[in-house]
């Protein structure tokens, strides 16, 4: 039963729409489209031709700000001019995209008087050749370039890294970090730079692998200050690392003439990491673990104390001393 309304509903709706379709589409109003699209060709003409005026917008791209400038409040980013023209010549404007900016070289404009002014007519000359001749500017706005700026101090302070680089798992640094740039000159108000000693660089968001050449930037930390140069090339050698093994003697430091140790046990063994290229370099003669008189002194002659490697190559990382902890014994030596 449903199905049978829904069919008769489905008819109703066709005979409907094909009366109103019939009624449309006669020959009276073909005749008045017709006649509509001449109209609106001869307005078009008509508009074309005749000089009216619109509003065009084309952004500036500030460049070389010196270093020690800083800016106190921002520089206009578009000027906005009135043009006037036939109807096409400004159609052509307004449909445009991706407009080229208008670049301003700021080298030399700060005077030193704390405000930037640069009248908008000194670069009229090079803005003109973007209009057609019959173009007229009306008006442009700004008319001044205008910016409030303070004058920095600088002094030269060294480049420190803020942290280890980042490694990948089973990886070990060769070398120490080689930049390209050690000193940093920063500029900034004098209250500023009296607390400032040293730029921290830090490492991007990576894991290294190998030998790579990277880019360190100076840490977030630093607002309000201008860093140069602000991007440095630092050089880091990674290479796969592995764990070794050697026994040591137990050495001793600061002890008198006629005091001996005797500790248990006399030797131990230190486990560090090291990259594959040394691992057969490395030997028990490039560490020293000792037992320093001086911290014994007030423990007695006897007991037991912790060890201390005090000498050990730079490419070399966590060593570990097993036993951490030893035994000993004050000896008197015979004279």
């Amino acid at each position: 039963m449903m199905i049978e309304n829904r069919k008769r509903y489905i008819v109703i709706v066709r005979k409907y729409l094909r009366k109103i379709a019939s009624s449309i589409l006669t020959k009276d109003f073909a005749i008045f489209l017709l006649f509509l699209a001449v109209a609106f060709f001869f307005w078009l003409l008509h508009g074309t031709g005749a000089r009216r005026e619109v509003k065009v917008n084309i952004p500036l791209e500030y460049t070389s700000l010196p270093s020690d400038i800083r800016l106190d409040s921002e520089l206009p980013q578009s000027l906005s001019f009135v043009l006037k023209d036939e109807g096409k010549e400004l159609w052509g404007y307004m449909k445009k995209k991706n407009i080229e900016p208008i670049k301003i070289d700021l080298t030399s404009e700060f005077d030193g008087s704390g405000i930037l002014e640069k009248p908008v007519d000194e670069l009229l000359s090079r803005i003109n050749s973007r209009f057609a001749t019959s173009t007229q500017i009306i008006s442009v706005t700004p008319s001044v370039i205008q910016a409030r700026y303070t004058i920095l101090q600088s002094k030269k302070v060294p480049f420190t890294l803020e942290a280890k680089p980042p490694i990948a798992p089973q990886h070990i640094i060769m070398d120490s970090v080689q930049l390209s740039v050690h000193e940093a000159t920063v500029y900034a108000d004098m209250a500023a730079l009296d607390t400032l000693t040293e730029i921290k660089l830090s490492y991007p968001d990576i894991q290294l692998s190998k030998t790579s050449d990277i880019q360190l930037t100076p840490s977030d930390r630093y607002k309000g200050i201008t860093i140069t140069p602000s991007v440095i090339d630092a050089h880091i050698g990674v290479e796969m690392s592995t764990e070794k093994s050697v026994p040591v003697r137990i050495s001793t430091v600061n002890f008198p003439p006629n005091v001996a140790l005797r500790a248990f046990p006399a030797e131990v063994k230190l486990t560090f990491t090291v990259g594959l290229s040394r691992f057969n370099k490395v030997t028990e003669r490039d560490f020293a673990v000792v037992v320093d008189y001086n911290m014994l002194a007030e423990k007695g002659f006897n007991g037991r104390t912790k060890l201390r490697v005090t000498r050990r190559p730079d490419y070399v990382q966590k060593v570990r001393i097993s036993p951490s902890e030893i035994e000993y014994i004050f000896e008197e030596k015979p004279q």
